[in-house]
């Protein structure tokens, strides 16, 4: 039911371990809060005050509102979030299948290793909770659930030893959501479904209660919902896929010059000199749609990491937020352009970078650009 590439359901892992969160370690805070989304339909305890975000994703569905709450800190992270889907999609497939598809889909989006599995459920709704790791000593371990059409997942991230501490099983077993007796039609399904897992294990020792990302922000602030933002575009979208990508990258103009970095990987590519050669041909081009499809080549190998470009035009990052909505994740970065301070704006995939006010860089993290609908 899903794609050579893409599950159907979301496959995310939270980006922000050592990212824009305090210094002070979040497994170390005593000052454990619940965490309550009306919308999201469920509570968490966090290690602190979370904040909200909402992000488009693409799948094999189209694009897909993914909403996130998290806690991050300089030594690792914890969060939900949550999306939902067509009850098509739920009634048509196969359970299982989906959600292996989203583990395998969290696994290729950080080029991580699926380090241990097991089959899960909680209040009688199916799920899976795994441990990858991303990288010597990050690891990402999560715990998914199929509630009606919704997927919930809920992660801590960090080393080995934080994300399999106490503090940590405290957050993942805090999650809770709301049941109420539609549950009973996934479950009637995937009886119906083929056996693909094994039977029914015990449920996780407390009903877990891990905070999805709500689309309101934590108390009394508001957080645009991918609905808000879509009434502010200035270009309706008679396509499901996002189309204020498309509207900011035109803003930029054309392609001055392009870098690509890469990261170590065990494996050599011996295809990417050709492909980060094809890639600098965008220099003189027009930014859009030329740095989505070289994002797309360049995503072909497990070694590129961002492809960055200098923009011909340089319009007010006040022009960017107006487009894409507000971010949550900003970050200084004074090694791109040696001498100036440069602030990123991210947006899942998608980031410009900004120098007193205006945008001077724009990179796309090639392994999560979506490879149609834009």
């Amino acid at each position: 039911m899903g794609t050579r590439r893409r599950s159907a359901l979301v496959g995310l892992v939270l980006l922000f371990v050592g990212g824009c969160g305090p210094k002070t370690s979040i497994w170390q805070n005593s000052s454990w809060q619940e965490f309550r989304s009306t919308e999201g339909r469920f509570t968490a305890l966090f290690p602190g005050s979370p904040r909200s975000q909402n992000l488009s994703v693409p799948t094999a569905i189209g694009a897909v509102t993914a909403n996130m709450v998290l806690l991050d800190s300089s030594d690792g992270a914890v969060g939900v979030m949550y999306a939902d889907y067509p009850w098509t999609l739920i009634q048509q497939g196969n359970v299982d299948k989906m959600l292996d598809g989203a583990r395998d889909g969290a696994v290729a989006n950080v080029n991580g290793r699926l380090v241990e599995e097991k089959p899960i459920s909680l209040l009688d709704a199916p799920g899976r909770e795994y441990l990858i790791q991303i990288k010597e000593t990050a690891f990402c371990r999560s715990r998914i659930y199929l509630v009606k059409n919704r997927l919930y997942i809920v992660q801590a991230l960090g080393s080995k030893e934080r994300v399999q501490s106490k503090e940590a099983e405290k957050f993942l077993n805090s999650f809770e959501f709301q049941k109420d007796n539609q549950q009973s039609d996934v479950n009637k399904q995937i009886a119906a479904a083929p056996a693909s897992r094994p039977e029914n294990p015990p449920a996780v020792e407390k009903p877990a209660r891990v905070d999805p990302v709500a689309p309101k922000p934590v108390v009394g602030s508001h957080s645009p919902t991918d609905s808000d933002q879509a009434a502010k575009e200035k270009k309706p979208s008679s396509s499901p896929a996002p189309r204020r990508e498309v509207e900011a990258l035109q803003l930029l103009g054309q392609a001055r010059d392009v870098h690509v970095t890469t990261r170590q990987s065990s494996k050599i590519d011996s295809r990417l000199p050709g492909r980060i050669s094809k890639a600098k041909a965008l220099a003189g081009k027009d930014l859009y749609p030329g740095i989505v499809e070289a994002a797309r080549q360049l995503k072909k190998s497990n070694q590129t990491e961002y492809l960055i470009v200098t923009p011909t035009q340089n319009p007010p990052i006040g022009q960017i937020t107006e487009i894409m909505g507000e971010t949550r994740f900003t970050k200084t970065d004074t090694a791109t352009m040696p001498g100036k301070k440069l602030t990123w704006y991210s947006y899942f995939w998608l980031e410009f970078g900004a120098v007193a006010g205006r945008v001077r860089k724009v990179r796309v993290r090639c392994f999560l650009v979506p490879e149609s609908d834009l």
